[in-house]
C-alpha cells in the first residue's frame, strides 16, 4: 500500500508512524492523508494538531489534511476520553450556525496556513454538506478551494447533491 488514511480521533497515527519507518519505499511514493481533532477549530489549534500529527507519523509533511467533521462531536469526545467536560464546554456551539460557519472559517484558516508553512501539501474537508461548502467560499480569506470533500459514497448511500456540487467545483 502506498495511500495511508488515518485520524488523530482514530488514535492510529503512532502505530502507523511506526509501520511506516519500517517500509523500504520513498517518502514521495507515499500519500499520507490524516484530519484534524473535533477540538480544533482556530488557526493555533489547526497548526498545533498538524504538527502533533506529523510528530506522531515521523513525517515532514503531510500530503493531504482534512477537517474531519463539520462540527464537534461532543459525545464522541466523551466516550473516548478526549476532553473534559469543562474543555468541551469551550468548544465552538455546535447549534448555533453562524458560531459555526466562523468556526469552520477559523479551521481552514489554520489549514491555509499550515500549507504556506509547507507542512502540509493539499488540504480538504470531510463531511461537509453543500451549504456547509458554500458558506466556507463565500470568505474572502478563502485563498485555497478544498482539494476534497470525503464523504461515504456507495450503491447503497449515493448524494447526487454534493456529488454533482463538488464535480462542478
Amino acid at each position: 500500500f502506498t495511500s495511508y488514511d488515518t485520524a488523530t480521533i482514530y488514535g492510529t497515527e503512532q502505530g502507523l508512524g511506526s509501520g511506516l519507518k519500517t517500509l523500504k519505499v520513498e517518502r514521495k511514493e507515499l500519500f499520507i492523508t490524516t484530519k484534524t481533532p473535533d477540538w480544533s477549530w482556530d488557526k493555533e489549534s489547526i497548526e498545533k494538531s498538524v504538527r502533533q500529527s506529523l510528530e506522531k507519523l515521523q513525517l515532514d509533511y503531510l500530503d493531504l489534511v482534512l477537517i474531519h467533521t463539520p462540527a464537534p462531536r461532543y459525545d464522541t469526545m466523551r466516550r473516548l476520553g478526549q476532553l473534559t467536560e469543562d474543555e468541551i464546554k469551550q468548544l465552538p456551539d455546535n447549534m448555533d450556525a453562524k458560531v459555526m460557519d466562523n468556526a469552520r472559517l477559523q479551521a481552514w484558516i489554520g489549514l491555509q496556513h499550515c500549507v504556506q508553512l509547507g507542512l502540509v501539501k493539499d488540504i480538504g474537508v470531510s463531511n461537509y454538506t453543500v451549504s456547509h461548502l458554500q458558506n466556507l467560499l463565500k470568505h474572502e480569506e478563502v485563498t485555497i478551494v478544498p482539494a476534497v470533500n470525503q464523504v461515504e459514497y456507495n450503491p447503497y448511500l449515493v448524494d447526487r447533491v454534493i456529488f454533482d456540487y463538488c464535480k462542478e467545483h
